[in-house]
């Protein structure tokens, strides 16, 4: 009986993690390190720029409308002092938008080049020459090969339960950052699109929380790579 569950444990469960390692490690090479290759030659950078450059235009526009109230403020005497000091800040920021899908990708970038600087630190005799494997190297640091080392006839109850345990934490590891990846790669690309709401909040202070969230949320994803 303990053979056949624990054959159970290392065929069912062990493919599981195995799969689920698999991805991990596709969404790492893929939407991480792989991340520019997929921006400049699949199309996705195209569309991308192209919604950018629409949202781009829409706060041109938005810009206008702000600099038009600031003028009817200043006529109308209506928080003149105020108005006065948004200027500087509207005609930087109308400056700046125009270079917000640099400043996003800059920072991708830089990100993404720190988590290849980490991913190569992977490198292990064990591992295949064709490519860095996280997920097997995770393995060999934790020694899990010793761990499948007993026979199955004469495999203990407490480690097929232990064995089985392992295996469910490696599959949901494995998983959850491989879509947590995905996950990143997607909200980076919507960060692209709207970058331009980094400097809404100069112009209108009202909306000043949507520009500290923008940058939040940007700067969470991007450094979730290499953390």
């Amino acid at each position: 009986v303990q053979g056949g569950l624990y054959c159970l444990v290392i065929s069912g469960f062990g493919s599981l993690a195995s799969i689920a390692g698999w991805l991990f490690d596709f969404a790492v090479r893929e939407f991480i390190i792989g991340f520019g290759t997929l921006y400049l030659n699949t199309g996705v950078g195209v569309i991308l720029e192209n919604l950018w450059g629409t949202v781009r235009d829409i706060f041109n526009l938005t810009f206008i409308f702000g600099l038009v109230y600031i003028g009817f403020q200043i006529i109308l005497g209506v928080n003149e002092a105020g108005a006065k000091r948004t200027i500087p800040y509207l005609i930087l920021a109308a400056l700046l938008v125009n270079f917000s899908l640099f400043i996003v990708k800059f920072i991708i970038d830089f990100t993404n080049y720190a988590a290849a600087q980490i991913y190569g630190l992977f490198r292990t005799e064990n591992i295949n020459t064709d490519g860095i494997d996280i997920s097997r190297a995770f393995l060999n640091a934790i020694n899990f090969s010793d761990i499948l080392g007993a026979s199955g006839q004469d495999a203990p109850f407490m480690l097929i339960i232990g064995t089985l345990f392992l295996f469910l934490v490696l599959f949901y590891v494995f998983l959850s950052g491989a879509i947590l990846i995905m996950i990143r790669f997607i909200a980076l690309c919507f960060y692209m699109i709207f970058s331009p709401i980094m400097f809404l909040g100069w112009v209108f202070p009202g909306m000043g929380s949507y520009t500290k969230d923008f940058w939040r949320g940007l700067l969470g994803q991007a450094f979730f790579a290499p953390a």
